[in-house]
């Protein structure tokens, strides 16, 4: 009983220090509350992270689209919605100056260059495979983050094969 006492007060000491240290809040977590942060953070970047803010209302679209020039920005801000949700779903706070939002129950993400060698993939054949799992098995219950999606194709054909995606998600 005494270790287990113990390992629960390690747990308890590590979360606050680390809460400390990031400067983290404790997230509003209920049910249909949709995202909010406010000055989130990557938590793995430290005092490089540049904050971004997020609000997704209930009841408003149920996608993000994020664009603009190609400066690593946009994958670092899916990452940090990713990793933040993944916190609060841990029980950890997050670093950020506000949080509130609803925990999904499952998390899916293609980002970066997923080519492999050992499948023998091109890197369009395997964000197609991540993205043929994600259409089939997600739902409303799913936070899903995609990167570059339509990439690594032609242009045209990029575009609407993204949009029918988005769409086919959305009907989810």
């Amino acid at each position: 009983a005494s270790v287990d006492g113990l390992g629960l007060l390690d747990e308890v000491l590590a979360r606050a220090r680390y809460a400390d240290h990031q400067e983290a809040v404790e997230p509003i977590v209920a049910p249909d509350v949709g995202v909010k942060f406010k000055d989130a953070r990557h938590p793995l970047l430290d005092g490089d992270a540049i904050p971004i803010d997020v609000d997704i209302s209930p009841g408003a679209s149920r996608a993000i689209v994020i664009t603009g020039p190609n400066t690593g920005g946009k994958t670092v801000a899916l990452k940090t919605i990713g990793l933040l949700h993944l916190m609060v779903a841990c029980g950890l706070h997050v670093p950020a100056t506000y949080a509130r939002l609803s925990v999904y129950d499952r998390v899916m993400a293609d980002i970066g260059d997923e080519q492999s060698i050992e499948k023998g993939l091109s890197t369009f054949a395997s964000h197609m495979e991540n993205l043929v799992d994600m259409v089939r098995t997600a739902d409303r219950g799913t936070l899903v983050l995609v990167d570059e999606l339509g990439s690594s194709t032609d242009p045209a054909e990029g575009a609407a094969l993204g949009q029918a995606i988005l769409e086919r998600l959305l009907e989810a």
